[in-house]
Formats: C-alpha cells, sequence, structure tokens
C-alpha cells in the first residue's frame, strides 16, 4: 500500500491474529507504533501531573 508521496506500508510478516507491517517513509516523517505512541503519551500525561 502506497500513502501519498513516498510512504509505503507491507505486511512484513503474521503469525495467528497478529500482524507485522513494514513501513517505508522520507526520514522527515515520523513513523511510531502504536505501543510507542501510548508509551510516549502516557509519560507526557505523568509529566504533567509530576
Amino acid at each position: 500500500m502506497t500513502i501519498g508521496e513516498g510512504i509505503r506500508v507491507q505486511v512484513y510478516r503474521q503469525n495467528g491474529d497478529s500482524v507485522e507491517l513494514a513501513i517505508e517513509a522520507p526520514r522527515e516523517i515520523p513513523v511510531l507504533r502504536g505501543k510507542v505512541s501510548q508509551r510516549e503519551g502516557a509519560k507526557k500525561a505523568e509529566a504533567a501531573h509530576g
């Protein structure tokens, strides 16, 4: 799958109900996995309430 200019997503591996994706994008476009994004959000919330 191609998204916009230069972003490509492919199924890398499938294991049962789990799928791993390979993502190619220009360096200036941040690509974060859902778990990483959730972890960063939790860190920001914790720092705000700190």
